[in-house]
């Protein structure tokens, strides 16, 4: 499609990130991209988030649940996160607001619907308090992506960058295996090496040893990012 790029390995730069962000800051949906690309939840986890699971006090997200959908829609059902990865994951208080603003959003569409809102609990919903669909969420991401004209990414695709963008920040594997819902850290390093390989070019030891400097820790990493998409 004229002015949209397909990415080749799927993630956006913290730049595109921001715009993204910008573009959808009105829409109804802002607050669910915002989750996926701080936290880099998977989207069943996002989409089978209760507000009882969140605590906006204390900037805790507990990952208790996924929405996971069958060939019959009949059978769609809440079940336990991906390799029962639970976790609770820390957020900062840009995202609690974030978040206090859309519960305020969805009470008002809670009014609207009347009697014909269904009580799931949950953070993220249709206007009638259903759960959503990944065919529902992936067509109106994909319409906010070509107006935001950036590269053409799936949703899975903002759980990876999401992780690229905490790697290339400087969050430590470990921090980051343990958002991402990882029991093993090693699925994280094989999944990011390129993220990583990176920050070492971007951190090599012994610069700025004649001048008192102790290397170049700040120096922006990369941006090279790159992650495989494989569907974790």
């Amino acid at each position: 499609m004229p002015g949209v790029e397909t990415a080749r390995f799927g993630v956006w730069q913290p730049d595109q990130v921001q715009t993204f962000l910008k573009v959808t800051r009105d829409t109804r949906e802002h607050a669910l991209y915002c989750v996926l690309l701080a936290t880099g939840m998977r989207s069943g986890e996002v989409r089978g988030l209760r507000w009882q699971d969140v605590d906006l006090e204390q900037g805790l997200v507990r990952v208790e649940q996924q929405y996971v959908e069958t060939a019959k829609s009949a059978n769609n059902h809440f079940g336990p996160p991906k390799r029962d990865s639970r976790r609770t994951i820390r957020i900062g208080p840009d995202l609690v607001s974030i978040l206090r603003a859309h519960r305020q959003r969805q009470q008002e569409e809670r009014d609207t619907a009347e009697d014909f809102w269904q009580a799931h609990d949950l953070v993220f919903s249709t206007t009638l308090g259903t759960p959503i669909s990944a065919s529902n969420l992936a067509r109106v991401f994909k319409t906010h992506v070509e107006v935001a004209k950036l590269p053409l990414i799936r949703v899975h695709d903002l759980r990876d960058t999401a992780a690229s963008n905490m790697l290339a920040s400087g969050t430590e594997l470990p921090l980051v295996a343990e958002i991402l819902g990882h029991k093993d850290a090693s699925v994280t390093l094989r999944k990011y090496t390129h993220v990583l390989e990176g920050q070492r070019e971007a951190r090599r030891v012994g610069l700025g040893i004649y001048s008192g400097g102790t290397g170049n820790k700040d120096e922006a990493p990369s941006r090279g990012v790159e992650a495989e998409s494989t569907g974790d």
